[in-house]
């Protein structure tokens, strides 16, 4: 029996041992792979593209990887289901949505581009969208590597080829399973980064230097002068129009929000359900905006509408998903919305200030000054809710109308 302990005791002495060799050789091989490299990102430095499409002084490949860095940071969750007007929720995505957005930064309506092309050429389409349809589309990895074979420069695959990959460019994986943005960071072998989206938790990770990685299949350099005039098109960043937003849908806006503080009190909250209200919110933020050149991050996003510092406006989904929000800007007192790491300030912010101020006024009267003249009426007869209201109301699951 003690022989019997002690080669057991040796067994797990080896196995053990074995296990911290494998994990040092993993640590080790990450620190020379897996992290970015200073030295190795400075001797391949990003190469501008000669077009700046939005004219933000910010040429277009530094905009892409901007772009996608963004939302490499925002890490949406990963959600690569159908959609009723194309766009999926600021807050969900999956890897082509990384594209997209990247190229709205830049100011390019890519949804509206491949649109066109399909239209313009089926022919060059009919293996990856036999059944075109605008609201898919643009979100499947084929249909976007035919449209960059088109309207791009294709680059070679070998990763040992550092000075082919640059920041910005687009590589594919797999038959057509995968795509992603090439970043600026590289390893110390020179191989770079890739931003994408597969559900991961760092959505910029020395991916192509893993060995269980997808091989890449295909690698472009996006050039607009290349694409067609009747294709080229600028990304307006409006959400659906309410027409898409079906009943049960997944644009189906149950709850409006409003925010100003500290006109609504501690919480600066309010929240509706109220379908009038839900409807003129919408038609507001489907309206016309403009792409913002520059970065506005510095901005203090905010205002003084009815004595508050702070003032927006979100529409939220039954399920807890902001559909979308806006926020006013102390700035210039501009309307501001923003998508994929790019802002778009509002045409019509007038039009929602007013509803906002109309909206704060209203909550005012119905929840906290009535509270604090001791006549707070019933959730039941008001159009509006204090967080705490809406809150149990939805855990009661009564949240549906006030």
């Amino acid at each position: 029996m003690h022989s019997s302990l002690r080669r057991a005791g040796k067994i797990i002495a080896v196995v053990a041992v074995g296990t911290l060799c494998a994990a040092a050789l993993v640590l080790a091989a990450g620190s020379w792979w897996f992290a970015p490299d200073e030295g190795a990102t400075a001797r391949y430095p990003l190469m501008p593209s000669p077009v700046d499409f939005d004219g933000d002084g910010i040429d277009d490949y530094t905009d892409i990887l901007d772009g996608a860095r963004a939302e490499a940071m925002a890490a949406p969750v990963y959600d690569a289901g159908y959609y009723e007007g194309g766009y999926p929720p600021d807050d969900r995505g999956a890897c082509t949505d990384t594209v997209w957005r990247a190229f709205a930064t830049a100011g390019y309506d890519l949804k509206g581009m491949v649109d066109a092309d399909i239209a313009r050429d089926p022919t060059a389409y009919a293996r990856v969208a036999s059944s075109p349809d605008p609201n898919i589309d643009f979100r499947r990895v084929g249909v976007l590597q035919v449209f960059f074979s088109r309207y791009a420069v294709e680059l070679g695959c070998d990763t040992a080829d550092a000075a082919s990959w640059q920041a910005g460019d687009i590589v594919v994986f797999g038959d057509a399973e995968h795509i992603g943005i090439v970043s600026d960071r590289r390893d110390a072998r020179g191989v770079p980064f890739i931003i994408h989206n597969m559900g991961q938790p760092f959505r910029e990770e020395d991916y192509l230097a893993y060995p269980w990685a997808m091989h890449p299949t295909a690698h472009y350099r996006f050039d607009a002068t290349r694409v067609a005039s009747e294709v080229l098109a600028a990304f307006s960043g409006a959400l659906p129009s309410r027409s898409q937003a079906q009943e049960g849908g997944i644009y189906d806006a149950a709850v409006l929000q409003v925010s100003c503080y500290p006109s609504l009190g501690p919480a600066g909250e309010a929240y509706t359900t109220d379908p009038g209200l839900i409807d003129r919110a919408w038609d507001l933020l489907s309206g016309p905006c403009s792409y913002l050149p520059g970065d506005p991050q510095g901005e203090q996003l905010g205002g003084d509408v009815v004595g508050g510092y702070s003032a927006s406006i979100s529409l939220i989904a039954a399920d807890g998903r902001t559909l979308a929000s806006v926020a006013l800007s102390t700035h210039d007192g501009a309307w501001y919305r923003e998508v994929g790491g790019a802002k778009f300030a509002y045409d019509n912010a007038g039009a929602i200030g007013e509803f906002t101020e109309e909206c704060i006024e209203q909550a005012r009267e119905e929840t906290y000054l009535a509270e604090s003249e001791g006549r707070m009426l019933p959730a039941g007869e008001r159009t509006w809710l204090t967080p705490e209201e809406y809150e149990s109301g939805i855990s009661a699951g009564v949240a549906s109308q006030p």
